[in-house]
């Protein structure tokens, strides 16, 4: 069975990768300026802010989509040829993606900042091998929250650990980690699961629906007991997000079964329309920023039936669902009709948002230190309000030709190495079965 290519996965990393340099270029350059809020009013910037802080976590919703979609296709068309797939290739293979990129990112960072963790116990088993979410879970946070003011979230000693690596977005390098994990033990236990039932597809979709479900509940269980929210692990652990990466799952899934049978309804008509479902993601984002807006300019006059702290559960709930929505709608039609012709295919196959997909790591892992370094050059890291445009796209370039250096000099030789060592494992494994 031939592998499926969806080319434009890499223009929706890039898309991806772009959301969150943004949000953090608005937190760094633009939203935290005293001349922004001078010139337009800290009204106006409390209403704007939405639009550019939740692209972040936006993007990060589409990296863990695409995760999801990539990393379980192999074991459900292994599964169906009734072949295991091998876990030492497919280890070896993502420990080769992610960790000499990030380990020589967080190594260079870590002394340009003068980090003083870094080279710790606690610093290596925390940020060289993906500990620092779990290291940092508190049941008191649980069982004793704390008031919060949504508009000056504060970094309290137990989010030490996380604030303090040299790379602030590799907490969700944990998560991805975490992920690579668990997917082996879900495809074995699924394996069993659907080995004598007779509609296996319908099974294991029902599964997976459960545990988004689950996801669901344990989002608004710790969201009730944890009111500060502001880099709270438990809101980033795998169970907060398993429901982002089986929106992923389940199109690996149904792509798999694709060959024999036609699409769901719902999918056909999402790869008949792809632009459609672009615009309809971008509608309801806007929304929902508009809606948060609305309150943000002034609360206390608000139509919402809540207080602060409530609004703060409600926009942290309703992102996570509509991030969920917003994945859903731009990475299914490039699953479902990959070679369709539209405005979004021409667009994602463009060979400059491609490159960018094709380096998106990198600069994933460089642009919040490119962009401090620029900040770092103005007094009081006040950047004059007629730079920031311009400085914002001096950051993306050079975040991204930083990017370009690791992947032509290392990541692609290294996962080169990789794929070699994992076809050397099969051929092995071949020769010991036979």
């Amino acid at each position: 069975m031939q592998r499926p290519r969806w080319g434009q996965i890499e223009g929706l990393r890039a898309v991806a990768a772009t959301l969150v340099f943004l949000m953090h270029a608005w937190a760094l350059m633009g939203g935290r300026t005293d001349r922004l809020i001078d010139a337009f009013g800290a009204e106006t910037i409390r209403s704007v802010s939405p639009f550019f802080f939740h692209a972040g976590p936006t993007g990060v919703s589409l990296f863990y989509a695409i995760s999801g979609l990539l990393l379980y296709t192999p074991f459900v068309r292994a599964r169906r040829r009734g072949e295991s797939l091998n876990l030492g290739s497919y280890m070896v293979r993502r420990a080769a993606r992610i960790v000499p990129a990030y380990w020589l990112a967080l190594v260079v960072i870590g002394i340009a900042t003068g980090n003083e963790i870094l080279f710790t116990p606690r610093g290596i088993l925390d940020y060289f091998f993906f500990f620092e979410l779990w290291t940092t879970l508190d049941f008191n946070h649980l069982l004793h929250p704390m008031t919060n003011d949504p508009f000056n979230l504060s970094h309290h000693v137990q989010f030490d650990v996380i604030s303090g690596n040299p790379i602030g977005v590799a907490w969700t390098l944990c998560v991805e980690v975490s992920f690579y994990l668990f997917l082996p033990v879900w495809a074995w236990a699924l394996a069993k699961l659907t080995s004598a039932r007779t509609n296996p597809l319908r099974f294991e979709v029902a599964v997976i629906a459960a545990v988004m479900a689950l996801s669901l509940i344990y989002k608004v269980s710790v969201l009730n007991r944890a009111v500060d929210i502001d880099f709270e692990p438990w809101l980033m652990i795998l169970p907060n997000s398993i429901d982002i990466f089986a929106v992923g799952m389940l199109l690996a899934l149904f792509a798999a079964h694709a060959t024999d049978s036609d699409w769901p309804r719902l999918l056909r008509v999402a790869g008949q329309h792809p632009t459609t479902c672009w615009v309809l993601a971008a509608g309801v984002y806007v929304v929902v920023c508009l809606l948060e807006s609305r309150w943000n300019s002034n609360p206390s006059k608000s139509w919402y039936p809540v207080d602060q702290d409530g609004m703060l559960h409600w926009q942290q709930g309703i992102w996570a669902e509509v991030n969920l929505v917003i994945a859903a709608l731009l990475l299914a039609p490039i699953v479902v009709a990959s070679e369709r012709r539209s405005l979004v295919s021409r667009f994602l196959n463009l060979k400059a948002v491609a490159w960018v997909g094709l380096v998106s790591y990198g600069l994933y892992l460089w642009h919040v230190f490119v962009l401090d370094q620029i900040t770092g050059l103005f007094k009081d890291d006040q950047v004059p309000l007629p730079l920031v445009p311009v400085l914002t796209l001096v950051a993306y370039l050079v975040a991204l030709g930083i990017a370009a250096a690791s992947w032509y000099a290392m990541e692609r030789r290294v996962l080169a190495a990789a794929h070699r060592s994992a076809l050397l494992r099969l051929g092995r494994s071949k020769a010991g079965s036979s």
